[in-house]
């Protein structure tokens, strides 16, 4: 008789340690918030006066890590993203303008 609650308090114990092996650690519902540090300084510009953003910069003041998104043609879609850095990127993409940001009362200097 000892030997049957000995097999099955084993049997309970290696159910319980499967169980805890067999569900997944919770993830999250939605991306955490990016830091200043991974941003860098991130200012908007609006070139045409249109009241769209159309130079998003990111500027980190050292590194070579400065990146930005230009919407060239003023459509309000982000079409360029370029980073200065060893070496100079430049790489098409598609990406609709932030709305409802702070932007900067400057031009952005960027030449098209």
């Amino acid at each position: 008789m000892p030997l049957n609650y000995v097999c099955r308090g084993l049997a309970l114990v290696v159910a319980i340690n499967l169980a805890g092996c067999a569900s997944t650690s919770p993830r999250l519902t939605s991306q955490p918030a990016a830091t200043a540090e991974e941003l860098g300084e991130v200012t908007y510009h609006d070139d045409n006066s249109d009241g769209l953003v159309d130079f998003e910069m990111h500027d980190f003041g050292c590194c070579d890590r400065n990146w930005a998104l230009v919407d060239s043609d003023f459509d309000g879609t982000f079409d360029l993203y370029l980073q200065w850095g060893y070496a100079f990127t430049k790489k098409q993409i598609e990406q609709p303008v932030p709305h409802s940001v702070v932007i900067s009362p400057e031009d952005s200097g960027w030449t098209r």
